[in-house]
């Protein structure tokens, strides 16, 4: 019976790297993967018009164009660049689409990069298996429904930063170019991701540094760090060029004036409380972990304290976020995925021997998994309210239109639809200004200022909350109603465009 198991054990030897990757690929569906139906929302459509502007301008060759695309961005630029390989997008809401299939490849991609780390690492197979179920039990990540945004690539993009350090704790010598290519990959990555990675890129880049002049001298780890530099250009370039746009939104929304719309009232410290509450199996998970790397501290000491010390700052970072009046659960989701892995890491081998084979084959099958999976998400976003924006600000243009004011908000339906379908019609809508003022009570307008711009406007746009929409963003729509529907005024409710109304001004 040894020497079957034995046999056997050997005999799946080689399949160990596919089994990792499988389990990581997994753990990433629920940021990448869902087959039903789902209406984009604020968000979504914010990156999905951005990202037609990129396509738009990079296809056609306009430098000016792009500048104006990226200037009009308040995070993310990243995921601007998602619908580049759909080719010319004009009147065609169906290539939006691969948006969703490449941001699943991208996700795949980073967690099988993940999965590649940990096997530099001799990450076992049962422990990468263990990481992965861990992921898989937080209830925020089990719910996410794959929505089109950046926060589940940056949590995978942040685990395989923190493992960087842990890397460098390693007594085999890696090759210095590659080391440094993914140093300036993940800098690159994550920092024109969300700029909430800088909060890790700072502390683990100098200690990942010193770790390496500890273990291959000075110019070994300047070359590393050149090469970096290097590889990582475009993204401080974008940084250089927008960064202080991209960092005062992000302050505005976390810890600004603006995060107060945001808040649920719930404190600090109780907001810890319940996370340890509702995650109670991925913190025994990473208790284990972490008791197994104590036990075995003497067999390597740095590596055990590398790896705990990456795990420190994740739980810092979700102890800052947590004072943040916003918070959102999947601002939380760095901390969740990075955690198990860093426990995991910090586990120093039993043998010198992988655990975990680094195949080329094995990751060429992952990849190929991966893309079976991927592509089904081409017909993932219903874009029917996208149609019926077009339809309105199609009537608009015929009336003659030229500012478009938009009076309520819900999920489905917001000043975001409407600018992509302007963005997909442009050549037909021309410069028509299209403008909210549902954001006017965070500017402190009040209501009889928000309707003077609506009334002032060719035609006003409006419709019923849904309830799905936060309540100081309709807050005054009941005083916009009896105005926009005067007998001074025309409504019309064109053909398709579902539950909007427009509403003209009688000349």
């Amino acid at each position: 019976m040894i020497a079957f198991a034995g046999r056997l054990g050997r005999s799946l030897y080689p399949y160990g790297s596919f089994v990792a990757y499988l389990c990581l690929i997994a753990a990433a569906a629920p940021f990448a993967l869902s087959y039903h139906r789902a209406v984009p929302a604020w968000d979504e459509l914010f990156f999905l018009h951005n990202a037609v502007c990129v396509n738009q301008a990079v296809l056609s060759g306009s430098i000016p164009g792009l500048d104006a695309c990226f200037a009009e961005l308040a995070k993310s630029p990243l995921m601007a660049l998602a619908l580049i390989p759909a080719g010319p997008l004009h009147g065609n809401p169906g290539s939006l689409g691969l948006a969703s299939v490449v941001l699943a490849l991208a996700m795949f991609g980073v967690a099988i990069g993940l999965g590649h780390m940990a096997s530099r690492l001799k990450v076992p197979v049962w422990a990468v298996a263990l990481v992965s179920v861990s992921i898989l039990m937080t209830p925020s990540i089990l719910g996410a429904g794959a929505p089109l945004l950046a926060d589940g690539i940056l949590a995978f993009i942040v685990a395989c930063t923190l493992l960087l350090p842990v890397l460098e704790t390693q007594r085999e010598t890696a090759n210095a170019w590659s080391r440094g290519v993914s140093w300036g990959v993940l800098f690159g990555l994550g920092a024109t991701l969300k700029l909430s990675y800088l909060f890790f890129a700072g502390p683990v880049f100098l200690l990942t540094a010193l770790l390496s002049f500890r273990r291959v001298g000075l110019r070994t780890t300047v070359f590393k760090i050149l090469v970096a530099v290097l590889v990582a250009s475009p993204a401080l370039l974008v940084l250089a060029r927008y960064g202080r746009q991209y960092l005062q939104h992000a302050q505005n929304f976390s810890f600004g004036s603006l995060a107060e719309y945001y808040t649920d009232g719930v404190s600090r410290w109780l907001f810890v409380s319940q996370q340890l509450d509702e995650n109670a199996v991925p913190l025994l998970i990473m208790a284990v972990f972490g008791g197994a790397a104590v036990w075995r501290w003497r067999h390597d000491p740095v590596r055990v304290a590398t790896g705990l010390t990456v795990a420190g700052m994740a739980v810092l970072f979700d102890f800052v976020a947590a004072g943040s009046p916003n918070k959102d659960l999947r601002f939380f989701w760095p901390v969740w995925v990075s955690l198990p892995m860093c426990f995991a890491a910090a586990i120093p081998p039993r043998t010198s021997r992988s655990s975990v084979t680094r195949s080329s084959a094995a990751i060429g099958w992952a990849m190929a998994v991966a893309v079976l999976l991927s592509l089904p998400m081409h017909s993932r976003m219903d874009l029917r309210a996208v149609e019926q924006a077009r339809a309105a600000l199609e009537l608009a243009q015929q009336n003659g239109a030229k500012s478009f004011g938009i009076a309520a908000d819900t999920a489905a339906v917001n000043v975001e639809t409407f600018i992509l379908a302007w963005r997909l019609n442009r050549a037909q809508f021309g410069d028509m200004r299209i403008f909210t003022v549902v954001y006017d009570v965070m500017q402190g307008k009040d209501a009889q200022t928000s309707l003077a711009r609506l009334t002032s406007a060719d035609v006003a746009a409006f419709f019923q909350p849904n309830g799905s929409s936060p309540e100081w963003a309709n807050r005054n729509f009941p005083e916009f109603v009896p105005q926009l529907t005067s007998p001074q005024r025309e409504v019309i409710n064109p053909p398709g465009a579902g539950p909007i109304r427009l509403s003209f001004p009688r000349h």
